[in-house]
């Protein structure tokens, strides 16, 4: 199903419902224009036709027709918008009941939904104020058996909510009626709607997912509404860290139901950091549902450094080489290596394709001649990023008594030469 993407920046306005069917797995996308979710599936309060309109067919999904009863003939009174003198809740019109006797008709009025309804809403009363009337509401199903049978006491120019519901969801027809003739008026109607919020899912990318910057990033997921008719679904995104009363920015609106890409978000631009992205979807009538995940858009190298040995220490023997290397992202690769000072003719002691902490690696000074070294941690995360790389100068000393060291002549045993070079350096 196309799925049409407005891109824009704007707050909420209005979006309409678009049902297309373009090739498999694609969204229509335009750029600018409004865009909003949809609006609410409102009540019929009658008030946008014409006074004395034959109400038959005005309103979708519901014949209308004004049932003859002693009064008139069959056809000769019709279901008319009117204005009762008492006034209206919304309004100031209702569905009534066309003049056929003076002041009175025991004409009724009866609905039948193209549908079989679970519930069905409207506020009943008279349309000449009279004290002490009783409305007659009777629902019946799709064999014509009775639902239910309510009597409704509707004062001088007070109204009445009805709500009528049927657990096996077959209201099919319902006739309001006023047995002593009086004119019956009925409004703000309400059938067919959906009372529960769309399904809204985000499936990629997914938690905490790296996003490198300056990408065009694709918002998997899924939006529908299985019981009703979906709407619109908007994307937004906010930095994690933002204060609770800082707004969201919209980037696109699409419409329709839809399994696939939802939207695309260009991070050109958005600065390095942890953010929400959230979908919020809506249905026909305005019940809404959103699904939020977090991303980190990068844009710098995340740390690395060398905790020991210090700059300027005199090392000897094997040593810990200890610090760190990490990026949210992921290491492409980090090298550690040395060179003689002043030079630039560095050797690899170790190297790798994922984060370190606390020991990188072990060096083993013995192989290298006494003297001063650089010693240097490179690194560059998935994204391509890198920073200068960390050095530490030192001096390495291996001709006499290392740092107590067990191995006192470094040949990798320790043995009895080992004790005898211990005694031959001991001073009192």
């Amino acid at each position: 199903m196309l799925r049409t993407t407005t891109m824009s920046a704007l707050i909420l306005v209005s979006c309409p419902l678009l049902l297309a069917h373009p090739a498999a797995g694609q969204r229509d996308v335009t750029d600018g224009g409004p865009s909003s979710l949809v609006p609410q599936c409102p009540a019929e309060t009658f008030e946008d036709f014409a006074l004395g309109a034959n109400a038959t067919s005005l309103v979708p999904g519901v014949t209308i027709t004004a049932e003859p009863g002693s009064c008139g003939g069959p056809g000769s009174v019709l279901p008319i918008i009117v204005a009762p003198s008492g006034g209206t809740i919304s309004g100031t019109r209702a569905l009534g009941l066309q003049t056929g006797c003076p002041d009175f008709s025991p004409d009724y009025l009866r609905l039948v939904f193209d549908e079989p309804q679970s519930e069905v809403r409207f506020v009943v009363g008279v349309e000449i104020g009279s004290a002490g009337l009783d409305l007659e509401i009777r629902a019946y199903d799709s064999g014509g058996g009775l639902i239910s049978n309510q009597t409704i006491m509707s004062a001088g120019g007070t109204r009445a909510l009805v709500v009528v519901t049927d657990f096996l969801d077959d209201i099919r027809r319902i006739e309001i009626e006023q047995p002593l003739g009086f004119f019956e008026t009925l409004d703000d109607l309400e059938f067919g709607a959906d009372v529960t919020p769309p399904l809204v899912d985000i499936s990629s990318p997914g938690f905490d997912a790296c996003i490198c910057g300056d990408t065009l990033v694709s918002i998997g997921g899924s939006v529908d509404d299985p019981d009703g008719d979906y709407g619109c679904d908007t994307l937004f995104y906010r930095p994690v860290n933002a204060d609770a009363d800082d707004p969201w920015v919209e980037l696109s609106t699409a419409c329709g139901a839809f399994t696939g890409t939802l939207h695309t978000w260009d991070t050109t631009g958005v600065p390095h950091g942890r953010y929400y992205l959230r979908v919020a979807g809506s249905n026909g009538c305005g019940l809404v549902s959103s699904d939020t995940t977090v991303v980190f858009v990068d844009r710098q190298f995340g740390s690395k450094g060398i905790s020991a040995p210090t700059a300027g220490e005199t090392i000897c023997g094997t040593i810990d080489v200890d610090g760190g290397v990490g990026d949210h992202c992921g290491i492409a690769l980090w090298t550690l290596d040395y060179a003689p000072a002043g030079t630039t003719a560095f050797t690899t002691i170790a190297s790798g394709t994922s984060g370190v902490s606390c020991t990188i690696a072990e060096w083993n000074t013995t192989k290298v001649p006494d003297g001063d070294y650089t010693l240097r941690l490179s690194a560059e995360d998935n994204c391509g990023h890198s920073d200068p790389p960390t050095l530490v100068a030192v001096t390495i000393d291996n001709s006499g008594f290392c740092d107590c060291g067990p191995d006192i002549n470094g040949d990798g045993v320790v043995d009895f030469v080992d004790l005898l070079l211990v005694l031959a350096n001991w001073t009192l």
